[in-house]
């Protein structure tokens, strides 16, 4: 797969590329994305993903490719439709490999602030505050 990533997009049909498997392959797309963005190419970015984001309702992969759907939507603009992509990423993600969550809470202008508990440690607001327990 490294061979296929160092040639680029030539190398997307090549038999090398045809040989991976179907997880391997999307993740070569998600890397493509990725690469287009790091050359100023954000609008090719998404479309390098646009057409495999239907495709992988159901897969285990999901998350991650509609993760990387979503960065490249907020990066050209489209705030909106990057929100509703983290959101279907943050839902998809039932291991946590994303901060999709994190994500759509900035976006919704979200922020947890820590304050420090009653031994000076610092825990995110709303946690460690159960009335019910006795010091």
């Amino acid at each position: 797969m490294a061979s296929v990533v160092r040639r680029g997009r030539s190398s997307w049909g090549s038999p090398e590329a045809r040989q991976l498997g179907q997880e391997e392959q999307v993740e070569l797309l998600i890397v493509g994305s990725g690469i287009r963005r790091d050359m100023g190419q954000p609008h090719a970015a998404v479309l390098a993903l646009q057409g495999q984001v239907d495709k992988v309702k159901n897969k285990p992969w999901a998350a991650r490719v509609w993760y990387a759907y979503a960065d490249a939507l907020l990066e050209v603009g489209r705030e909106a439709d990057a929100r509703s992509w983290f959101a279907k990423a943050a839902v998809a993600d039932q291991d946590g490999e994303t901060d999709a969550i994190e994500r759509v809470e900035e976006l919704d202008g979200v922020h947890l602030q820590e304050v420090p508990d009653s031994d000076g440690q610092a825990v995110p607001e709303g946690e460690g505050d159960d009335p019910t327990s006795t010091p």
